[in-house]
């Protein structure tokens, strides 16, 4: 789950646009992307996937609505099972 902008009372305009989830084993394999979202606008998004990694990053492409180069993360949670 990945809690934006307007999950921490900011401004909808200011919730991450362009981003991927990556995913990777160890520290020297490649980073996977295994989730990608473009337009979001919401401002809690959830994305559930099926894989095996050690290590999660958020990859922030256009990190607002508007032309700010400020990306606001409240939160971001990876769980595994």
């Amino acid at each position: 789950m990945v809690k934006h902008a307007q999950a921490g009372s900011e401004s909808a305009s200011y919730n991450t646009r362009d981003f991927s989830i990556q995913v990777r084993s160890k520290t020297t394999a490649p980073w996977t992307t295994v989730a990608t979202v473009t337009g979001n606008t919401a401002g809690t998004t959830t994305h559930p996937v099926n894989t095996t990694a050690r290590y999660v990053r958020l990859a922030v492409t256009k990190p607002t609505q508007t032309t700010d180069p400020a990306a606001r993360i409240y939160e971001f949670e990876a769980w595994g099972r």
